[in-house]
């Protein structure tokens, strides 16, 4: 049976190549264009609203349009392409359009005015281009719409954030290996991971594995660059990064995709939307991977180089999102499911002159649900609440470590509550937001000590419940010519385990010409809270620690050209001071303790730019981080040392090119360039633990085309074509060049 399986994928491929190569040499008609125009009035007046943004939301195309001084707009869009229209201009409520057309059409739009607040993350986030939450914002923000997700050939989240500036995706092992994010220098402990607006906390370590995240399950993520404890929490010293999932719809679809690689890569990948009875809209994701993650490797014996394989690197992965949203007059309620399974082996380093076996494997899985609601009272009055429930679970086993007889087979579960609500009230130039957050978190498992008592005795559970209350402050005033933000936020969090800690913030962003200059400033003092694992572990933790605490500020410009295309450029310089950062400090040859003597300081200049062709046949996407992070222990050995594994200097590239053909037949591809530069290894940054720069090229081409009354889609990925050798964690070599053929079908 498997062998005719893989006799028909063998020759459904062929076929597809076939089909692929005589489109590109047979089609050469232009795709036809339908013509889509109307007029933008304000409701209360009827007056045509001049310099109205039109963004088109399709999953396809980014481009946006403006009004006319008349309100009047004329668009284009391919012929039967199904899209959203989202109009927006500050000082009005945004309007959304769903519109599948098949001939010119012409319409008129009604905007209702609204006070102003500042783009912000809240319960349930609204859709606005890119360039507004990124020009207004007092923070440094990048956003990744569903179409540059889809640019830069990601798999998990991780993929994508490789390519926001400031960040630094450390992988231990490849395929299948950890993924954790470090923000401006800093650990994957003190960044803010948030998903449609709610923490996703794992109290256990406090890091985010974005491995066990599918990109399937998400259609924006937003990063905001700098800490900012008072307004999204503890854990935000270095930034926050919030994942919006794919929302319920009424409206049907469905696409479904699978792909095939090298090393035993396959997946099957699928999402469907759709109404349900009672007026449900719904949302299905789906994806499930596997490989056996034997991948190339250069491996350099005592001079003897040598191409080898990995072993012990395979892994499954199944992850499912299910969304139900039921909107009323005065009332919006969704809930939502996510879950994961994973199951995979885990590799030893490889040394010098030493090839170890293993036998380590790592099995884990965990299931969120999500309830949010949210009131509208009255204009300019609103409540998000939110209650989400999260269920953690972790096996690792290693037999071939005797520290118990058997080995290491330790197994945690982590069991978490947690409630917010927000209250907004905005004004003509006002905006209030007051929260409140509270919850319960707790860890069992085989592991677990309580360091406070003169006895080791081995405990079953610890526990945490934990109160926030915040309050922020924005004064907005925006003419036609200026633009002048003013923000300030206080947060107040008390742990029962830990004791509180106080937040302030504060962020201002000014437009002082006529011309398109933002510039802006934010300052905050932050804090993280210590991990079970940091208080709790047995020969590791110490109960009495204290809330790492940080001072941050940065500041920023960017500039908007509308001339041949569009043109965004942003620049960023920050300073990041950490303390009380708690480290691994040794009490003897084989026990290390948690301790909160470290210091840390970090500065940098973040750059990013975009260009975007008129008809959006190129874009191009352009990041630079410079950064310099420094242990400042007093007394430290490693004083004035380079963190491990921070490199200087991150650049990245995605160039995109499309060429349509006939209606809904299209060609494109993408090229990315990631280029990293020197790092150490080791604290005292020897020369040996000096770690290699490396430059890595991907390449993916598509073609898409009309099937039946769906649309099918066929990929090619090309991932490190210049078959670099390169380690990102020190012997834990990454995949030499791997290729991955895809096909996909959306209804």
């Amino acid at each position: 049976m498997f062998f005719a399986i893989k006799k028909i994928w063998i020759y459904t491929t062929f076929a597809c190549s076939i089909f692929v190569n005589s489109g590109i040499l047979f089609q050469c008609v232009l795709a036809q264009n339908l013509k889509i125009s109307g007029q933008i009035t304000d409701a209360e007046s009827g007056v045509g609203i001049d310099r109205v943004i039109i963004f088109i939301d399709d999953e396809k195309s980014a481009n946006y349009f403006y009004s006319d001084k008349n309100g009047k707009f004329v668009i284009s869009l391919p012929q039967a392409s199904p899209a959203n229209l989202i109009f927006y201009r500050m000082g009005y409520r945004s309007v959304e359009r769903p519109i599948n057309i098949s001939n010119d059409t012409s319409f008129s739009i009604i905007l209702s005015p609204k006070p102003l607040p500042l783009p912000d993350v809240t319960i349930t986030s609204d859709k606005e281009p890119r360039l507004l939450l990124t020009q207004k914002s007092p923070h440094a923000v990048t956003r990744f719409s569903a179409r540059k997700i889809e640019e830069t050939l990601a798999d998990s989240p991780a993929d994508v954030l490789t390519y926001a500036p400031g960040i630094f995706i450390k992988n231990y092992g490849g395929m299948g290996g950890l993924q954790t994010v470090s923000l401006r220098g800093l650990s994957a402990t003190q960044s803010k991971i948030l998903i449609d607006g709610v923490a996703f906390d794992n109290y256990q370590s406090g890091v985010v594995d974005f491995s066990t995240l599918d990109i399937t399950a998400f259609q924006n993520i937003n990063i905001f660059r700098g800490g900012d404890a008072a307004r999204f929490g503890a854990n935000a010293l270095a930034g926050i990064i919030n994942l919006q999932s794919h929302g319920a719809s009424g409206q049907r679809s469905l696409k479904i995709s699978e792909s095939r690689g090298q090393y035993g890569l396959h997946a099957l990948r699928f999402r469907a939307t759709g109404k349900a009875p009672a007026g449900i809209s719904t949302a299905f994701a789906g994806a499930f991977r596997q490989a056996e993650g034997d991948h190339r490797y250069r491996f350099n014996a005592f001079g003897d180089d040598k191409i080898l394989r990995r072993s012990n690197a395979a892994f499954q992965n199944l992850n499912l999102l299910s969304s139900f949203q039921k909107e009323g007059e005065k009332r919006d309620y969704t809930l939502s499911f996510m879950y994961h399974h994973g199951d995979r082996e885990i590799p030893n380093a490889v040394l010098q002159g030493s090839f170890v076996e293993s036998e380590a494997r790592q099995k884990d899985k965990y299931l969120v649900g999500t309830a949010i609601i949210k009131w509208r009272f009255s204009p300019g009055k609103n409540l998000h609440s939110a209650l989400r429930w999260q269920h953690n679970e972790l096996h690792y086993r290693d037999p071939l470590i005797k520290i118990k007889p058997g080995g290491i087979n330790d197994r945690y579960k982590t069991r978490s509550l947690f409630y917010q609500s927000e209250y907004e009230w905005t004004a003509r130039k006002f905006r209030l937001l007051g929260k409140l957050e509270t919850g319960f978190s707790e860890l069992t498992g085989n592991n677990l000590t309580n360091p406070g008592s003169n006895s080791f005795k081995l405990i079953d559970s610890v526990q945490r419940i934990f109160t926030h209350a915040a309050t922020t402050f924005e004064y907005i005033n925006e003419t036609d010519q200026n633009f002048l933000a003013l923000q300030f936020g206080l947060r107040r969090s008390e742990y029962s385990d830990v004791g509180g800690a106080l937040s302030p913030s504060t962020g201002i962003n000014w437009k002082p010409f006529a011309a398109p200059l933002h510039l802006r400033m934010h300052a905050a003092h932050n804090f993280r809270v210590p991990t079970f694992a940091e208080q709790y572990y047995l020969n590791y933790g110490t109960q009495k620690l204290k809330p790492e605490t940080s001072y941050s500020v940065d500041f920023g410009a960017n500039y908007t050209v509308h001339h041949w295309g569009n043109w965004f450029a942003d620049i960023a310089v920050f300073a990041l001071n950490v303390r009380d950062q708690i480290i691994s400090v040794p009490r003897s040859p084989v026990v290390w303790s948690a301790q909160n003597i470290g210091k840390t300081r970090t500065i940098g200049l973040e750059w990013q730019g975009e260009w975007q062709h008129p008809n959006e046949l190129l874009r191009l996407r352009t990041t630079y981080t410079l950064q310099q992070a420094e242990d400042q222990t007093p007394g430290s050995r490693t004083f004035g040392k380079r963190l491990i594994y921070i490199p200087q200097g991150i650049a990245t590239m995605i160039a995109t090119a499309s060429l349509p053909f006939r209606a809904r037949n299209n060609i494109f591809a993408t090229l990315a360039v990631r280029h990293l530069s020197y790092r150490y290894s080791l604290p005292e940054n020897d020369f040996d633990s000096l770690m290699p720069t490396y430059t890595l090229w991907d390449l993916k081409t598509g073609y898409s085309f009309p099937l039946a009354h769906a649309q099918g889609q066929i990929n090619l990925q090309i991932e490190n074509i210049t078959d670099k050798s390169y380690e990102i964690i020190h012997n834990y070599p990454m995949p030499m060049r791997m290729w991955r053929l895809e096909i996909e079908v959306k209804i």
